[in-house]
């Protein structure tokens, strides 16, 4: 006759726990560096999203107040700039250069992005210029 025998439960000590689980939160919030403006005004991404969520190869980066500034990445690595105001979407056409990159890390399946984006774009009255780079959008 076989006897079972149980291995313990293998734990981490309750001191490691917060640690372990704030490093994994840091890894996954969004970074941004560089300086934007749209219309002449201060543009400071809080928060991104990969464009896969809709269904795009690029970023939204949408600051404070609502502004979300669409980076499409086209074929030949021009961004397409769309500025998205409330309701409101100006397609500021193909500007600059862009850089993006798929991560390692996917949040609710979707793959985090990086890159950088140099933008000088003029279009409908409005105007976005500057250069910003981020990472950790999904």
């Amino acid at each position: 006759m076989r006897r079972s025998h149980r291995l313990p439960a293998c734990r981490l000590p309750a001191w490691l726990v917060v640690p372990a689980l704030l490093l994994a939160l840091s890894g996954c919030q969004p970074e941004f560096g560089g300086s934007v403006s749209v219309d002449g005004k201060p543009f400071e991404p809080s928060e991104c999203r990969s464009g896969q969520a809709n269904g795009f190869a690029g970023v939204d980066l949408i600051d404070e107040g609502g502004r979300t500034l669409r980076i499409v990445q086209s074929p030949t690595n021009q961004p397409q700039t769309i500025l998205i105001l409330g309701s409101q979407t100006l397609d500021l056409g193909t500007c600059g250069s862009l850089t993006l990159a798929r991560q390692n890390s996917t949040v609710n399946d979707i793959t985090n992005v990086e890159g950088s984006a140099t933008l000088s774009c003029k279009a409908n009255d409005h105007s976005v210029e500057g250069t910003v780079s981020f990472k950790n959008c999904h």
